[in-house]
């Protein structure tokens, strides 16, 4: 007696190997959503970077000035007064930034000073007794480098910008090779001096 059941017709065998490939892809994407969803929300973002300053020297005195783009993509600047020439004695004479962007100094009649950018902070006051007209910031910043281009005798000193203090002075004629030169590290530096080639080791 014939049986009324249908029988399954048998698959293609490429559409078999189809779906079955398509099995590890959709388990693939799955695990990929499921990543997705459960990626936490507590991911910080790196800070976007600080806009740098701008140092105005002018015969009015010495500013910083600051910009900055708002959400609305509009430009706002801050600026900053350093010092405030009011006559002659007041101009500011030199002004000079550390290699790392983290320190400006700057030197007048009256005294020599540096201050932090990011806070703002005077880290280094001193009275200009030696008349320094130039300045110049060792590459780790921890020395402060004066001179007086005029003057006879010690017109190149060298300070300790943490303690204030004066390390050491000697005469120097050549008012275009003043500068010392230090190696990135600071464990070396060379000074010419009256034809000679002076090396300090720390």
């Amino acid at each position: 007696m014939p049986s009324n059941k249908k029988q399954k017709e048998p698959k293609d065998a490429a559409v078999e190997s189809v779906e079955q490939s398509s099995k590890p892809s959709q388990d693939m994407a799955s695990k990929t959503n499921d990543s997705k969803t459960n990626k936490p929300d507590d991911v910080k973002k790196p800070n976007p970077p600080k806009p740098p300053y701008i140092v105005h020297r002018s015969r009015d005195g010495l500013k910083l000035i600051k910009s900055f783009h708002l959400e609305d993509n509009s430009v706002c600047s801050k600026e900053i007064v350093l010092v405030k020439s009011e006559d002659k004695d007041d101009r500011v004479e030199n002004v000079c930034c550390s290699e790392d962007g983290e320190f400006v100094a700057w030197c007048d009649k009256n005294s020599i000073k540096c201050l932090r950018f990011d806070s703002q902070e005077i880290v280094f006051d001193q009275p200009n007794d030696t008349r320094s007209n130039c300045l110049a910031i060792s590459p780790r910043s921890t020395k402060l480098i004066t001179f007086n281009t005029m003057a006879a005798g010690d017109n190149l000193h060298f300070w300790d910008l943490t303690t204030q203090k004066r390390l050491t002075s000697m005469p120097f004629k050549k008012a275009s090779q003043w500068k010392p030169i230090f190696s990135m590290n600071e464990e070396i530096c060379l000074q010419h001096i009256n034809s000679e080639l002076l090396i300090y080791t720390s």
